[in-house]
C-alpha cells in the first residue's frame, strides 16, 4: 500500500521529524484497553494504523511494514548470536463496515502470533514471491527503551551519561515511531520529498483521535 502520491520525489532525503504526545492519562488509559482486550500494545497501535492508512487510501485492504528483532525464541542460543538479525515484515490489516475494533484487533493479533516463527523470511524474498514489487512506503516501528524515562547514568569518574537522543532514517516515505514513557508518544518520519510537514501533522493527530476513538 503506498501512501506517498504518485508525484513524490524518488530521491532520498534527509527526513523530517513531527512529534505529538498521547498525554500521560491516556496513555495509561491506552495501555490498560490493550491488557482488557487481552492484546499488546503494539497489535492496537497496528490496528489503528491500518485503519488510518485505509482511510487514507481510500482501501480496506493494507499493507506496512513492522520491524521485528529476527530472534526466535525457539532458536536455542538465539540471544547470545552477536549481529544484526532483524528484518522489516509486511503487516496486513483487512477490514469490513460490519466488523468492530474489537474484531479487527483479535484477527490481528491471531495473524501476528501465527507468522512469529516465519520472521527468519527477508522482506526481499516476501515481495518476490509476491510478485507485486514494494508492498509499502509506510512502517510502524515500536520502540521498547523509554530513554527519555531514564535518570542520570555514571559511566565514569566525573562522568555521567544526561540524556540520550536518537536520530534514525529510512528510504520508507513515513515512519511512524512508538515512544514508550508516561507519556507515549508518536514520532512521525517522513521524506520531504513525499509530504509536507503540515501534512504529517495532521496524521499524528488523525491517528492520535483514532486511539482514543478505539479505547
Amino acid at each position: 500500500t503506498r501512501l506517498a502520491p504518485a508525484t513524490a520525489s524518488a530521491s532520498v532525503a534527509r527526513p523530517g521529524r513531527v512529534t505529538v504526545g498521547l498525554g500521560a492519562d491516556f496513555s495509561d488509559r491506552l495501555r490498560a484497553f490493550a491488557r482488557t482486550q487481552g492484546v499488546t500494545l503494539t497489535t492496537v497501535l497496528q490496528t489503528a494504523w491500518g485503519l488510518l492508512l485505509g482511510r487514507l487510501t481510500g482501501r480496506d485492504d493494507v499493507v506496512f511494514g513492522c520491524p521485528v528483532s529476527g530472534r526466535p525464541a525457539e532458536v536455542d542460543g538465539v540471544e547470545s548470536m552477536i549481529g544484526q538479525l532483524g528484518t522489516t515484515i509486511p503487516v496486513r490489516v483487512r477490514h469490513t463496515q460490519d466488523r468492530t475494533a474489537r474484531d479487527l484487533m483479535t484477527r490481528v493479533h491471531e495473524e501476528s502470533v501465527a507468522l512469529a516463527e516465519h520472521h527468519w523470511l527477508g522482506l526481499p524474498e516476501i515481495q518476490r514471491l509476491a510478485g507485486a514489487g514494494e508492498l509499502f512506503d509506510t512502517m510502524l516501528v515500536m520502540e521498547n527503551f523509554p530513554l527519555s524515562d531514564r535518570a542520570r547514568t555514571p559511566i565514569g569518574p566525573g562522568l555521567d551519561l544526561a540524556a540520550v537522543d536518537i536520530t534514525d532514517a529510512t528510504h520508507y516515505a513515513l515512519t511512524v515511531i512508538v515512544l514508550p514513557g508516561e507519556e507515549i508518544t508518536l514520532g512521525l518520519g517522513y521524506q520531504p520529498g513525499a509530504f509536507t510537514e503540515q501534512r504529517v501533522r495532521d496524521y499524528g493527530r488523525w491517528l492520535r483521535h483514532l486511539l482514543q476513538e478505539i479505547v
